[in-house]
């Protein structure tokens, strides 16, 4: 058991009206309570104050299963409107709550506050707060002079919220319906709300090899069912198998880039996998696969059966890459870059590996010949 309470006479005396009207439970056990309570009342460090003179406000706060306060929120009434049991949760934990709107509410949420004024006499709002504590939307009512009455709020998400009460003179909820009367209704709101993005797509889905890194492969986009809606990109985990080559790539924007030089004969595809966050912090992941292709490394420098090695892009301005015919490697490999001379310019003793890469940036533009001892490398 845990208790909470308010403390005396910060605007007036009715600390003492003070007690919850719903209560709804996760299946982790954490708890959404909401209520009413007066001048002030102390939840753990947050305190919740009336600043407008009435003599309680709504609240509504998340408490995890030792009755400790997650967080709390007030919606602070400059007009007493009436609400009960009106609470209900969806599958990702927001929490909806909805009572009468007489007069102005400030929903005070964290260092943020929205306000919603009401057009008629009673109108009715119902209010999405997250996980979190976020206040996501307050969706009202618009009446006349008559009484309207919320009874019931149920959600099975964001899209599909239902409210059900009773109403006199008229009530609008996407259109006007009048009465005599007293009326029931039963209303579906949230259709025109955000929803989360189904998919995601890749402008291309493959690159050449030997491209340098930061090289473009294509243009994330996400078919969302708000048109309008924006979204961006970015490479999170996955199972360990769809997201092996994350690292290999970056993301400018929504443009997917390589962070490596691929080369074809090591890997022809990459795995990675992407998450799409929408406007409204609705998220969708999805694995990728992304072909290298082949090029063909320029002629004259094609491998043959007798050379163990090949090496490109020939001609090269920066970076010469070697590679390796796999059964071909030695524990130590010598190579030696010479002019038309013979003069060696460059003379490496590499370490066991299929692919090397060899600055030569430093020499002038020329013809020069790679060599391995025994072997006389073509032209390049």
């Amino acid at each position: 058991m845990k208790s909470h309470g308010g403390a005396r006479g910060l605007n007036n005396s009715s600390d003492y009206l003070c007690w919850p009207t719903g209560i709804t439970t996760l299946p982790d056990e954490y708890s959404y309570i909401k209520g009413w309570h007066g001048d002030s009342i102390a939840y753990s460090d947050t305190i919740l104050t009336n600043d407008y003179g009435t003599v309680f406000n709504f609240f509504i706060g998340l408490f995890n299963p030792q009755g400790e306060v997650e967080w709390i929120h007030t919606i602070d009434e400059e007009r007493i409107g009436f609400d009960y049991n009106q609470i209900d949760t969806d599958k990702k934990g927001n929490v909806y709550m909805g009572a009468q709107l007489r007069g102005c509410n400030h929903f005070k949420c964290y260092c943020d506050e929205y306000r919603c004024e009401p057009t008629g006499s009673y109108d009715l709002f119902v209010a999405i707060y997250s996980r979190k504590g976020a206040l996501r939307w307050v969706k009202t009512t618009i009446r006349g002079t008559g009484y309207s009455w919320l009874s019931s709020v149920s959600a099975a998400d964001t899209n599909e919220v239902y409210m059900g009460g009773y109403f006199t003179d008229y009530i609008s909820i996407g259109g006007e319906y009048y009465s005599d009367n007293r009326n029931a209704f039963l209303a579906r709101i949230g259709q025109d709300l955000n929803q989360a993005p189904p998919d995601i797509a890749l402008t291309n889905y493959a690159v050449a090899e030997n491209l340098p890194a930061g090289t473009e492969v294509g243009i994330f986009t996400t078919p969302d069912p708000n048109p309008d809606d924006l979204h961006t990109y970015q490479l999170v985990a996955g199972d360990g198998t769809n997201d092996a080559d994350n690292d290999q790539f970056s993301i400018h924007q929504d443009t997917l880039v390589t962070a490596q030089i691929f080369d074809y004969e090591v890997q022809s595809e990459m795995k990675i996998y992407i998450q799409a966050t929408d406007a409204g912090g609705y998220t969708f992941e999805k694995g990728l696969t992304i072909e290298i292709s082949d090029i063909s490394e320029a002629s004259g420098m094609e491998k043959n059966s007798e050379i163990p090695f090949r090496c490109f892009p020939n001609p090269v301005n920066d970076l010469l890459v070697v590679q390796w015919d796999k059964s071909q490697i030695q524990a130590t490999v010598q190579l030696e870059i010479t002019d038309l001379n013979g003069q060696i310019l460059i003379q490496k003793n590499l370490a066991d590996s299929i692919r090397h890469e060899i600055e030569m940036k430093d020499l002038p533009p020329g013809i020069y010949f790679i060599k391995s001892p025994g072997i006389k490398y073509p032209e390049f």
